[in-house]
């Protein structure tokens, strides 16, 4: 896979492995549609249940810890 934040990758799995390998769960952000999708393990980690919520950036940002906001906004932005 090449660079996680050029311009031409439409849709980026992080952390780079696949599923059920990370228990705190992993996301896809389609780049084009700005849709998001979870893993269970990352719905359960930030307090919620599949269907509960729809997955967005914005809310993943505000939940994270405040010193890693801004390093995961610029790694995708």
């Amino acid at each position: 896979m090449g660079d996680p934040v050029a311009p031409e990758l439409d849709t980026y799995l992080f952390p780079l492995v696949s599923d059920g390998a990370c228990p705190a769960g992993t996301f896809e952000l389609d780049f084009a549609s700005g849709r998001m999708s979870w893993t269970d393990g990352l719905y359960e980690n930030h307090g919620f249940k599949r269907g509960q919520i729809v997955p967005n950036f914005s809310l993943l940002l505000a939940h994270l810890h405040p010193d890693d906001r801004g390093l995961l906004h610029k790694l995708l932005m």
